[in-house]
């Protein structure tokens, strides 16, 4: 038999260049006190560039499936050719403009930090999607970390800020540079999660809006709660970035720090046209951010490109399920969000993430 060639290995170095416009002015040797969980929602810059600084670059094969890293596994990343990057950046706008006005906080209606976000639903000719079919499957649009009105409030202004494509905005051509998203990202994600990766499973195109913010504080996507999607696909549509990765057993967040997981996280450049796909581990048992370079003081430029920051794209595919049968079962797939001595009957989940992905 002939043995099958040998993934040729490509990197994603960090460069000190690019450290220093990451990362500000200060002492390197400065430890923060340890991070809560719950508090990491809410990082400040400086804290996540703590993470930041001992991060390990990650590695890429040259399929775009990371390389030798259990604790990453579904980890991977796609730079997409040219014509069809034009064709979604056109297609993020169009979302865009349907949801003016409708855009909700990412970290809630009470705790609104300038970052937006909102949820677009693909025509019937796609398939079944919206209110009716997200709740059919149990999930509550609300972050986890919130109970009661906050929770309420958060449901209501999330369900605000969804809105119903019609067939005549999915054109011909962006309809083929979806199918070819979904063909570049079924070839590579681990093989369990290939059958969500369908149009008919694109449960929601979700628009994140930085609005000039620098950072997304590192946080794990609810799978039934606003967070909800199998397979996440981030397509970066305006501004670099680097995406760091904090591995929950090797962080030690199962105990409820961040002390020491600067020396475990993971971080990768995601630049204008790449995408990048967390399935697997690297969905359900990964924290995710997103750190930004520093704008240049010595930069004239104020286009409104610079001005209005980063954007991405969400694509959001599968759903998991509260059926043990099924092979997306949320508590095979996350059980760390639920407690130990939860019997299973509901919906009680673990608060210590929440649940909003860029």
């Amino acid at each position: 038999k002939t043995p099958s060639p040998k993934k040729r290995k490509t990197t994603t170095p960090t460069s000190l260049a690019t450290m220093e416009d990451l990362i500000e002015d200060g002492d390197d040797d400065d430890e923060l006190p340890p991070l809560t969980v719950a508090s990491a929602e809410r990082q400040s810059r400086g804290e996540i560039e703590v993470l930041l600084r001992e991060a390990t670059p990650s590695s890429f094969f040259e399929d775009g499936t990371v390389e030798n890293d259990d604790a990453c596994e579904g980890l991977c990343k796609l730079t997409v050719k040219e014509d069809v990057f034009a064709e979604m950046k056109k297609f993020h706008d169009t979302i865009k403009d349907k949801l003016r006005n409708r855009l909700t906080a990412w970290a809630g209606v009470s705790e609104g930090d300038g970052r937006a976000r909102g949820y677009a639903f693909l025509p019937p000719s796609f398939g079944l999607f919206g209110e009716a079919r997200l709740k059919k499957q149990g999930v509550q649009f609300h972050a986890a970390t919130k109970t009661g009105e906050d929770a309420d409030d958060d449901e209501a202004a999330n369900w605000r800020s969804c809105v119903d494509l019609a067939e005549e905005d999915v054109s011909p051509k962006v309809r083929g540079a979806l199918a070819h998203i979904v063909n570049e990202v079924r070839r590579i994600v681990p093989r369990k999660y290939r059958p969500a990766i369908r149009l008919d499973q694109l449960h929601a195109l979700q628009p994140n809006l930085h609005n000039g913010l620098d950072h997304l504080p590192p946080h794990v996507d609810h799978g039934l709660n606003d967070g909800f999607g199998v397979v996440i696909v981030t397509l970066c549509v305006n501004k670099d970035a680097h995406i760091l990765i904090l591995p929950h057993e090797e962080a030690g967040l199962a105990g409820g720090a961040y002390s020491r997981a600067k020396k475990k996280a993971r971080t990768f450049e995601c630049n204008e046209g790449d995408l990048y796909i967390l399935a697997g581990n690297a969905r359900n048992a990964c924290d995710h951010g997103v750190i930004c370079p520093l704008p240049s003081t010595r930069s004239k430029k104020t286009t409104p490109e610079v001005r209005r920051g980063r954007e991405s794209l969400n694509l959001r595919f599968g759903l998991h399920s509260l059926d043990p049968q099924s092979p997306f079962y949320i508590r095979g797939e996350m059980p760390h969000l639920f407690d130990d001595d939860d019997d299973g009957d509901d919906q009680e989940q673990d608060s210590s993430h929440s649940g909003q992905q860029d």
